[in-house]
């Protein structure tokens, strides 16, 4: 995919990992008062303009479903909101093919027209069908849409364990996977060659209070098993990362969203959504995006390895130090 600018900036393949923020959380913890409240069309400018200074958050998403808006029309304002504040890659849902048409002409306006948005299309449609094997009319539409017009899409289930699947992991990600490739086959039925972004959803429900488990080491155990099913398919995948469960940010939050950076890094994800959210998923945080940005950073940095080479051996520094000298003392040539 590319930028506005016609930079290529997230092409769709295996082996390179990109991370965003998620979208459609009901509340957001303000960044001035701490306050936990229903989130508005600001919120979502806000997050976007703050994705687009942060160097490790490759694409945007909105991150919230504001309350300020027509509940009808709330797709549409986020993506408008989302242009005006951030110039990367954007991953949007939307209700319904009518608004997926009303996007696509916002997104051919700000392209330069209909051909130059479809030759570098700069967003990529988040649908997914409605776990176990329910493919509603309008989700299956935007999918037909977005293949018609040579638009990017994804069309991850959640077949969360306990919930929408079986309890285990082995079988949440059996029908997971044969719900995503009926979204691929249908695509490529529609126009063959279409963008397609493989992937999942599978984390563990609670039982206690069915709520699905941002936090839980489930979670990453299945974005790995996932990328292996993606490279045996060889298709870019979708995968989930950045995320805890707490509801406030903590150290709980710092250790849960690493794991699952870490996993999602280690297991060659392509796409990495959900970056910056707690509490579940239904919560935003500003501030859990900024320190998520600086551990992706360091684990970008871990998944580099070493670097080695002619100048990194460092073999004339090694050559001038005296024994026991430390490099510091080492005499300026």
């Amino acid at each position: 995919m590319y930028d506005r600018l016609g930079n290529l900036t997230m092409p769709l393949e295996l082996g390179k990992v990109f991370f965003g923020p998620g979208s459609d959380t009901i509340f957001t913890l303000d960044v001035e008062s701490g306050e936990r409240r229903r989130t508005t069309a600001q919120d979502v400018e806000d997050i976007a303009r703050l994705c687009n200074a942060l160097d490790n958050m490759d694409f945007i998403m909105s991150m919230a479903n504001p309350a300020d808006v027509p509940p009808n029309d709330l797709y549409i304002h986020e993506f408008v909101r989302m242009m005006r504040g951030s110039v990367k890659p954007n991953v949007y849902t939307i209700k319904d093919r009518k608004d997926m048409e009303d996007v696509y002409r916002i997104a051919a306006a700000v392209a330069g027209g209909e051909r130059a948005l479809r030759e570098k299309p700069f967003f990529l449609l988040y649908a997914e069908p409605i776990s176990p094997l329910l493919f509603p009319e309008e989700s299956l539409q935007k999918l037909i849409f977005c293949a018609e017009k040579g638009v990017p899409a994804s069309y991850p289930p959640s077949p969360n364990m306990g919930g929408g699947g079986p309890i285990t992991l082995a079988g949440a990600l059996t029908l997971g996977n044969a719900e995503c490739l009926t979204g691929l086959i249908i695509s490529q039925l529609i126009r063959p060659g279409a963008p397609f972004l493989y992937g999942m959803n599978t984390a563990a429900m609670d039982m206690k209070s069915a709520i699905v488990s941002y936090g839980s080491p489930e979670w990453p155990l299945s974005i790995m098993a996932q990328m292996d099913l993606a490279r045996y398919y060889d298709l870019p995948a979708w995968s989930a990362g950045g995320a805890s469960d707490s509801k406030v940010v903590d150290a709980q939050t710092g250790v849960e969203m690493t794991f699952s950076i870490v996993a999602s890094f280690l297991a060659r994800a392509t796409m990495v959504h959900d970056v910056g959210y707690i509490e579940y998923g239904s919560t935003s945080s500003m501030e859990a995006l900024v320190i998520a940005d600086e551990i992706i950073r360091e684990t970008r940095l871990l998944a580099g390895g070493v670097d080695v080479n002619p100048t990194t051996l460092a073999l004339d520094a090694i050559a001038r130090v005296r024994p026991g000298g430390g490099f510091p003392a080492i005499p300026v040539l």
